[in-house]
């Protein structure tokens, strides 16, 4: 623990302590009680200490933070009756002999498991934290520390993710990262620029958080990203030469890295050895590249080579700009800047020499060389925000602030509006937002294609030329300091080739393709809705109901969903509806499917089984079955959405462009894979009911339509599959037509014939009936008046001749129909007794539950039949022999 340097003597009568977290592990000679740095010295020490390093920006940001608590502790007027202490911990662990060259800052596990939870559990005395970590590591540390209610201020961390309060109500920093896209884009706009390219080290947390919102903000300015390249740690030369490709292929000139700044440095730097730097390309990130320090383990050699010479490494670096909220020169006005470089050199004790070479001899230069405003800044606002709280509130005391005892006081509103002339925002005071972020504007530099006389070994030189304002919307340009571009040139290089305009193409309601589209769902939807009704109002038919009318019922149903599926094909693509569509789509499917399948497999077990089964019982058990295939499918497509993404693809083809939808797998899923086999393993169950019903009775063989609808299903939903690997516009076109033809065939083929017999015998047979029934009694009673006691009560002649088969096959044609004494036909007597076609009318009532044999149910038949006609007829029966002629009726006159 450190000592203040010159307290007051008011300030002996309480104490506090606060805690700087940072890369210690890049200094030597330290000696640690676990993470606590407890035998650190501060001055400077150059057979310990070199500033070619990260070591040497590790000591000069640690002396920043370090001189704004003596500052406070040599004030009268903040904290007046308190001394500051400083506890210091590494998040890194200690100094090892390849650290700087290994080591690339992320800590994570370390920090967590090790350095955030001695702080919390062991070192109560601290209060509260400052310190330098990358957004990665934050995110877990600023977490730990919430959960203990320890405010922390960041200098560096700038990930957007930060900014959830929900998740780190004790966090607040230094960096304006909510809405740092508006600032590039408005700096874009400014120069003119319709297109640009990013790319993003994907597995970083700050990085991929600015490419989200650099890409939002593209977006809503007009400004298109046409390629988001996305490399991994560690960078390979593999991901450079990527990298390089997708750039040449794009075309693209204006070039965003969102990254680490060790990879920053390396992708910076390996794309300039490839090549793929010039007057036409023009390259944006937070910061500047600098000179690799680490390991360059699988990059080019020319790398190796190059980074060996500064004066080329700044040649490649010119024109590079950089959007950072760092103090450009001129706009310096903080009240503490002399005292910060007063308070630096007392702590450091750099001779003369030193502060000379080494840019520490004005507060400017030691600002802007070593860009250490925000842990200034951090450490500040820290102790102002301690001091707030204890003057508001009198019944506070430092004891109780150190303690912890009013801990939960602090959080990251407590410092929001503390009023404090900082150093960043000068020369206003800094004021934080509803994020615990600095509304900032942010400066807009380049860098000089020359070495920098003050570290030459490792930071470039930079020019600021221009301001933006802190929401990001407005930019100024120095008058005095026009930008440069990598060539020298100062006005911006075009954003690419000649533009080129584009006609987008989509399904709209007026388009031939949309109407279409709709035309067929219109269409689909009224022949499901024709189907259902006739299904339901039809039910207790003959034709319907060994059916099985439920289950007809929900694959009717389904076939709705297939057809609504259809009108996420309308107008504009959007992932909601690229989603939707597949949903309907293999949702429906499942549903028009599964009853098929489990009503077959029903029937197979009824007919083939040996004893007398229980139908309630295998009923139940089927529509348990078809309920759970049905889950099952919505659950795979759960899984299949929340792990891929889904969004839709531009297709560029001659002067035409259009979207289409696209579904990838993430890393490590294979949830595509997975819905597609289960919807396959259910359609093919109908190959394998159509041959294992293949052999049963034509009045329940579905063989043929199951056959057929497996065939052309699968040809159909192929075809679906194979188009995107090379798409046209009219793809979705297809796409639908194939939808709506595998449903309507699937519909047709199971209860078209069904449908039809119904609808004649109930719809127009009928209706023909009772129109000859009315013209008939019209003519009887205007022409003849009936005879009521005439030989009527005999039998009347009409007749209807069958033509049924004997025992041994032949033919036999018998007068039937002929009316008895009460109005009966022998026909109809015969249905009275024995039921449709001679077959007892308790054997078709059980027909779904027992095993009927196809032979002996039809010659029962054909014997009943005989009885009643010769019983009721007690006419002959007339052999024919030489004619074969199926069942039929011919009315004699």
């Amino acid at each position: 623990m450190n000592a203040p340097l010159s307290p007051l003597s008011n300030k002996l009568q309480s104490s506090i302590t606060v805690g700087i977290v940072n890369w210690y592990c890049y200094l030597p000679n330290i000696k640690y009680n676990g993470t606590w740095a407890y035998s650190y010295n501060s001055t400077f020490d150059p057979t310990r200490i070199s500033f070619s390093t990260q070591g040497g920006i590790v000591y000069i940001q640690d002396a920043v933070a370090a001189a704004a608590i003596d500052i406070v502790n040599n004030s009268p007027d903040i904290l007046p009756y308190t001394t500051v202490n400083i506890k210091r911990f590494t998040d890194c662990g200690p100094w090892w002999p390849q650290v700087d060259r290994a080591f690339n800052g992320h800590t994570t596990g370390y920090a967590m498991a090790a350095m955030a939870t001695e702080i919390a559990e062991k070192h109560t005395d601290v209060i509260g934290l400052t310190g330098g970590e990358y957004s990665g590591t934050t995110k877990g540390t600023a977490a730990m520390f919430g959960a203990y209610q320890i405010p922390y201020c960041s200098a560096i961390a700038g990930s957007p993710v930060l900014s959830d309060k929900d998740k780190f109500p004790y966090l607040f920093r230094m960096i304006a990262s909510t809405g740092y896209g508006n600032h590039v884009a408005t700096l874009l706009s400014a120069w003119n620029v319709t297109r640009m390219a990013i790319i993003v080290q994907s597995d970083d947390i700050l990085s991929s958080g600015f490419q989200t919102d650099i890409s939002r903000a593209m977006k809503s300015r007009g400004i298109r990203v046409i390629s988001i390249i996305n490399l991994k740690t560690p960078l390979t030369l593999a991901s450079v030469l990527l990298a390089k490709d997708a750039l040449l292929r794009a075309n693209a000139r204006y070039i965003y890295i969102a990254s680490q700044a060790d990879y920053l440095n390396k992708l910076y730097f390996s794309l300039a050895v490839e090549g793929m730097i010039g007057p036409q390309y023009v390259y944006i990130s937070l910061g500047l590249p600098a000179k690799i320090v680490t390991f360059m383990n699988g990059l080019s050699p020319k790398l190796v080579e190059a980074n060996k010479n500064s004066t080329l490494l700044a040649s490649y670096v010119g024109g590079f700009i950089s959007l950072t909220a760092a103090v450009a020169p001129g706009a310096i006005n903080s009240t503490y800047k002399s005292a910060l470089l007063t308070s630096f050199l007392k702590i450091t004790q750099f001779d003369v020499g030193y502060q000379k070479y080494y840019g520490f001899d004005t507060p400017e230069n030691l600002i802007n060389y070593w860009n250490i405003a925000g842990y200034f800044d951090c450490a500040m606002l820290l102790l102002y925000g301690f001091d707030k709280l204890l003057k508001q509130n009198p019944q506070f005391t430092p004891q109780q602030l150190a303690s912890r005892k009013i801990s939960k006081y602090l959080n990251y509103t407590q410092f929001l509006d503390l009023n404090y002339p900082g150093i960043t925002s000068a020369p206003q005071p800094i004021t934080l937002n509803q994020y615990g972020d600095p509304d900032l504007p942010y400066y807009v530099s380049y860098a000089l294609p020359t070495p920098n006389p003050v570290n030459p070994d490792s930071q470039f030189q930079r020019a600021y030329f221009g301001q933006t304002n802190s929401k990001g919307n407005q930019i100024t340009f120095f008058i005095d300091s026009p930008p440069y571009f990598h060539g020298g040139s100062t006005v911006p290089p075009p954003d690419g080739p000649p533009i080129i305009r584009y006609t987008l193409l989509s399904n709209g309601v007026s388009t031939p393709n949309g109407g279409g589209i709709i035309t067929l769902a219109v269409l689909g939807l009224l022949l499901s809705t024709f189907f259902m009704a006739v299904f339901y109002i039809y039910r207790e038919t003959k034709q319907l109901k060994m059916t099985s009318v439920p289950e007809c019922l929900v694959t009717i149903a389904g076939s709705l969903l297939c057809y609504i599926s259809l009108f996420m094909y309308i107008d504009d693509v959007t992932a909601i509806k690229c989603v939707s569509r597949v949903w309907f789509a293999l949702a429906g499917y499942v549903l028009m499917i599964m009853p098929v399948v489990m009503k077959n497999v029903r029937l197979y077990i009824i007919l083939k089984s040996k004893t007398r089964v229980d139908g309630a019982r295998i009923t139940l058990i089927n529509r348990i079955i078809i309920t759970l295939g049905v889950l099952i499918e919505l659950g795979l497509l759960g899984f299949w959405q929340s792990s891929t993404t889904n969004d839709p693809v531009l297709i560029t083809q001659g002067l035409n462009q259009y979207y289409i939808c696209s579904s990838v797998n993430l890393p490590f899923s294979y949830s595509i894979q997975i819905l597609e086999a289960f919807t396959a393993v259910i359609h093919i169950l109908l190959l394998v009911l159509a041959y294992m019903m293949k052999d049963v009775d034509s009045m329940f063989n579905e063989s043929p339509a199951l056959m057929s609808i497996c065939a052309l299903v699968g040809i159909l939903v192929a075809v679906i599959e194979i188009l995107p690997s090379n798409p046209t516009s009219s793809l979705d076109s297809i796409q639908c037509i194939c939808i709506w033809l595998a449903t309507t065939l699937t519909l047709v083929l199971l209860f078209g014939q069904k449908v039809y017999d119904v609808a004649y015998e109930h719809l127009i047979e009928k209706g023909f009936k009772r129109l000859t029934a009315h013209k008939s009694s019209f003519e009887e009673s205007t022409i003849a008046k009936p005879a009521k006691n005439s030989a009527a009560k005999g039998i009347i002649a009409q007749q209807i001749i069958k033509t049924v088969k004997d025992a041994a096959g032949n033919e036999l044609t018998v007068p039937s129909d002929i009316k008895n004494v009460s109005g009966q036909t022998q026909s109809e007597a015969s249905s009275h007794h024995h039921g449709t076609l001679g077959i007892p009318k308790n054997t078709r009532e059980v027909i779904g539950i027992q095993r009927v044999s196809s032979t002996h149910s039809m010659r029962d038949s054909q014997h009943s039949l005989n009885g009643s006609i010769n019983n009721l007829s007690k006419k002959p029966l007339h052999s024919n022999k030489t004619q074969h002629r199926p069942f039929q009726c011919k009315q004699l006159v």
